[in-house]
């Protein structure tokens, strides 16, 4: 039943990659056959026998890069990496030569030890196929290995960025969520990992360890107690507990775990104990009552997939097979005891084949515009307070200065208000950046000179200079104008900054030159 279900439930034509698949038509119809003999030997875990067959054929046709790939492959599943690194190499120069040869000799190098090496083959193969997201999955795993995690979740991420429907980053998402403080984004990781191209054959495993880790993950972190006749509900999805306000106190905003968090513990209310059954009731309350209240705050693909769900009838079928692995022993029970449920499962199947779950470039990843918004990892003025604490934070120093630069200005906005004090301090305390205030363009405008010093903190620290001489200072002026230009609805464009916007490039390049040689004056505004 269970094999049934699987490959029903998603139907997919898809061929396990981790294999060369470039053609074969130079080989002869016996040694095709003799071929794909050893491809399913070393799918079956017999390499040993394999690589006798592809070392003969080596032989009979060398250079074949299908046959010296799969011989490298099968070196390497045996654990053998020197000897097959020493093959994967001759492919690099191939004609035919794809991404997996650089994946192949990456891991074999990770697997002697090698890691710095290991990190430059994915690289080099970067440079050839920008688009190889497996080479940053790899990377991704090797950073996990570090204690890096910071670095794997990036990695991982960039993978989804490229290709949002490529499974194992979520796969690895998941698992590096799920063994952390914040479990709740391994729970959106692993429902889409399980969703993504994951029942065929070749990721069965995955498939069904991301089911059951989705089940484990509402079990590890559910708390229901009784005291007397009340019931005592505690969840630990997330260690969010703070909620953003403007600075008028106009507007409140709530980060996307925290908005999980609260909705979980209102629809466990009725539940005495969590099982595969009331764990599927408590996920379909919990939907029904997210888009009640926060249908216009958040933008989350794996969410609405559940909501269409919900909406189209299957929502027992879809929970029973996303959760079955955790306990396979309800959901048998639930397929013998319930007359439709073969009815049901098969129903979602041809509705899940016109309505699959497919993440767009447009929501790469399934954090939210809101939560990329509300968690932006803004560090205290208080770890900026010297050089040395500002050195620790230069890369949030040039990722903050980025986006501040690129967001419409809103006056009333708390985060961008927190953001420009934490710029505005690093810039103050910092010694790795040295910001010239001159009599320029942008000077008669609060705003203009707070994109002024903003862009030169992106600039120094994108070009790692501590003075950013004339080319910073123009970069830095033409960023303010462009930032005044594009808010002119909220914010006052002084007049010699409208003058420059009027200007053609050439004149503008004239008229920064001259600013950029008056005195060096000290603006007072820009304390924080």
């Amino acid at each position: 039943m269970k094999k049934t279900l699987l490959s029903i439930i998603i139907a997919l034509v898809a061929v396990f990659t981790g294999l060369a698949q470039t053609t074969i038509a130079d080989l002869s119809e016996t040694a095709r056959t003799r071929y794909e003999k050893a491809i399913t030997l070393i799918n079956t875990g017999m390499p040993e026998t394999a690589i006798e067959i592809l070392s003969n054929l080596d032989k009979e046709y060398p250079n074949n890069y299908n046959v010296l790939y799969d011989m490298s492959y099968a070196y390497w599943a045996l654990g053998e990496n020197k000897k097959a690194l020493e093959i994967v190499k001759r492919l690099e120069d191939h004609p035919a030569v794809t991404f997996i040869v650089y994946q192949l000799e990456g891991n074999c190098l990770d697997g002697m030890g090698k890691t710095k090496e290991a990190i430059k083959a994915y690289n080099r193969g970067l440079e050839r196929f920008p688009d190889a997201v497996l080479l940053y999955v790899e990377q991704g795993k090797i950073a996990e290995k570090r204690e890096d995690y910071d670095k794997a979740a990036e990695l991982y991420e960039k993978a989804i960025e490229i290709d949002p429907e490529q499974p194992l980053a979520y796969f690895f998402l998941a698992l590096l969520y799920s063994d952390s403080y914040e479990p709740f984004w391994a729970i959106m990781y692993a429902e889409a990992a399980r969703l993504l191209n994951f029942t065929y054959d070749a990721y069965q495993q995955f498939s069904e360890q991301m089911s059951a880790l989705l089940y484990q993950l509402y079990k590890d972190h559910i708390d229901i107690t009784s005291q007397g006749d009340s019931t005592v509900i505690h969840t630990s999805f997330t260690q969010m507990k703070e909620i953003g306000m403007t600075k008028d106190s106009s507007q409140v905003f709530i980060a996307l775990p925290l908005a999980f968090e609260k909705e979980m513990v209102e629809a466990l209310a009725p539940e005495k104990e969590i099982t595969l059954q009331s764990l599927i009731d408590v996920r379909g309350r919990f939907i029904d009552s997210f888009y009640e209240r926060f249908d216009d705050y958040f933008d989350v693909s794996i969410l609405d997939f559940q909501r269409q769900v919900r909406e189209s009838g299957h929502w027992q079928a879809y929970n029973m097979f996303l959760l079955a692995h955790g306990d396979m022993d309800a959901f048998q029970q639930w397929t013998a005891t319930d007359p439709t449920a073969s009815q049901q499962l098969g129903a979602f199947a041809q509705w899940y084949e016109a309505h699959p779950f497919t993440p767009s470039a447009e929501r790469p990843t399934l954090r939210t515009k809101a939560h990329r918004l509300l968690n932006l990892d803004i560090p205290a003025l208080e770890n900026v307070s010297n050089a040395k604490d500002c050195r620790k934070h230069s890369a949030d120093a040039l990722r903050l200065s980025r986006w501040w630069l690129d967001q419409p200005l809103d006056t009333n906005s708390y985060i961008q208000f927190q953001v420009q004090r934490f710029l505005v301090a690093w810039c103050t305390n910092s010694d790795e950046i040295s910001v010239e205030i001159r009599d320029c363009s942008v000077a008669e405008s609060q705003v203009g000179m707070l994109a002024f010093m903003i862009a030169m903190i992106e600039y120094g620290l994108e070009h790692k200079v501590k003075n950013p001489g004339e080319e910073g200072f123009a970069y830095a002026i033409k960023q303010a104008l462009a930032y005044l230009d594009k808010n002119r609805a909220v914010v006052e464009v002084p007049k010699r900054a409208e003058e420059c916007l009027k200007m053609t490039p050439t004149q503008l390049d004239q008229r920064i030159h001259e600013e950029y040689n008056v005195p060096i004056e000290s603006i007072e505004m820009l304390k924080p």
